[in-house]
């Protein structure tokens, strides 16, 4: 991945707007590239730690890796998810979770009823458990209360063009509710 000087500092820009603490940013690293951040970029500063991180992610043609683990695991972060939608080709909706139905497509109920499903048909448990069938960490998404996780759940899939496997999902555990 070719970048200009103005797109790597969009990066570095929204990788620290996503991740304000060396901690959270050696996390990402360490689950989401299985490297260790002190090792690619030493000691420092914030913004110089997330400097070396991005030259040594374009060194290596990981950049995009980077850019993609960095927004899956902070999908909450405005700015994160602008540059990844920018900076990320398109790519084919993930196997994970429940296939669609067979037949043809599934008709597809508006975000807010999907929202509505979640919010009255799940237990806060079950929707937990919803997000990890379909691999995704609930605590990434934002918010404390069921309501605000249903509705953070049902954004984060539209802006991957998934709702479809949302839908899925939901009819798999609890029949045609939406």
């Amino acid at each position: 991945m070719k970048l200009s000087g103005a797109q790597l500092q969009q990066i570095l820009s929204a990788l620290i707007s996503a991740y304000p603490t060396v901690g959270a940013l050696d996390r990402m690293v360490s689950f989401g590239l299985d490297e260790n951040l002190q090792a690619i970029a030493g000691n420092g500063n914030l913004n110089d730690v997330v400097f070396e991180l991005i030259r040594w992610a374009q060194a290596r043609g990981r950049l995009e890796e980077l850019v993609r683990e960095a927004s899956e695991q902070n999908p909450g972060n405005p700015e994160l998810q602008a540059v990844a939608g920018s900076f990320l080709p398109a790519t084919a909706p993930s196997p994970v979770g429940p296939p669609a139905p067979a037949g043809g497509p599934i008709a597809m109920p508006d975000r807010v009823a999907i929202r509505n499903g979640l919010r009255d048909r799940f237990s806060a448990e079950e929707l937990r458990t919803l997000c990890f069938d379909l691999g995704i960490d609930i605590e990434n998404l934002p918010g404390d209360t069921k309501p605000a996780k249903a509705q953070q759940l049902v954004e984060y899939m539209e802006r991957r063009g998934q709702l479809d496997r949302l839908v899925a999902a939901i009819r798999a555990a609890r029949g045609p509710v939406i």
